[in-house]
């Protein structure tokens, strides 16, 4: 990535995804920090599951996969309503189900809009 000492040298916010510089002895690249905890320290987070949300452009049917990331069982549903849960209002979107080592679970979401890529934790 180009632009790798750059990005490590900011800290990079939205309104309620924040991504940290970070560098260990294992890795240095960026790091989610935990959004109930952005005045802490603690920023351990697990990975729990990971949610797809698939369809067409504003197509009614909305089909959701979602792997346990622990035990990889995949489960498929269709849902009538594709604006219920998802969120992208018109299109497909991808969440990851987090749990913080301190704080309450959450989803980072990722999903496009008028072709452009968002992140929000909901």
């Amino acid at each position: 990535m180009e632009n790798k000492q750059e990005i490590n040298s900011k800290r990079i916010s939205t309104s309620d995804v924040l991504i940290l510089p970070h560098k260990d002895d294992y890795n240095e690249d960026i790091m989610l920090a935990c959004p109930f905890k952005l005045n802490n320290d603690s920023n351990q987070s697990h990975q729990e599951k990971v949610i797809c949300y698939c369809r067409t452009e504003d197509e009614k049917l909305l089909k959701r996969i979602e792997v346990d990331l622990y035990t990889g069982a995949i489960s498929y549903t269709i849902i009538e309503d594709s604006k219920s849960e998802n969120p992208s209002s018109r299109r497909q979107a991808v969440s990851i189900a987090m749990s913080p080592e301190d704080g309450r679970p959450f989803l980072l979401n990722v999903f496009q809009h008028k072709g452009n890529t968002y992140m929000n934790t909901s």
